[in-house]
């Protein structure tokens, strides 16, 4: 007598691609898109996270967060070459937005030296300003009004890293 067969035994398949297709060209297009997009422009938008579960934290962020070396290259040397541009955007950003958290460098990027004054902002991996919003901003009934007067106060920063980018805002 020979071995029980196993309830389990493999299923004869055809040879071929083990995977199948089951998206379109257009879903697929819209990955990509979507992707390169969110890697190569910033974004201006509104993100809602949950602390835990226990406060909201909503907020508007606008800049571009870990742009690629090329990109991050090109932020950094428009600081060192216009210095004045960049406290400008900042200070007409504030009060309303403040410069985001992020990962820094320790040390001042290759090429860059150590002494400029604003190497504490060359060292950042992420350009972005972030604006906080409360419960009650965001539940009353003003408050597409008040992102688009966020925004706008925005625009300075947002032009300055697109003509770094070289895009157009």
């Amino acid at each position: 007598m020979g071995a029980p067969e196993s309830p389990r035994s493999p299923v004869p398949r055809e040879p071929g691609p083990m995977l199948r297709r089951s998206l379109g060209s257009p879903a697929l297009f819209a990955i990509v898109w979507s992707s390169l997009a969110a890697a190569v422009y910033f974004s201006l938008g509104i993100v809602a996270e949950n602390a835990l579960g226990l406060t909201p934290v909503v907020f508007l962020g606008a800049g571009i967060w870990h742009p690629g070396s090329p990109a991050l290259k090109r932020i950094r040397d428009t600081l060192v070459a216009r210095p004045e541009a960049w406290r400008s955007a900042l200070a007409a950003v504030e009060p309303v937005w403040r410069l985001a958290d992020g990962e820094s460098l320790k040390r001042a990027p290759a090429g860059y030296s150590p002494d400029h004054p604003l190497i504490e902002d060359i060292k950042r991996k992420s350009f972005a300003v972030v604006s906080r919003l409360t419960q009650r901003e965001v539940t009353a009934s003003g408050f597409l009004d008040e992102c688009e007067a966020r925004a706008a106060r925005a625009r300075a920063f947002m032009e300055l890293l697109s003509s770094a980018l070289g895009v157009e805002y």
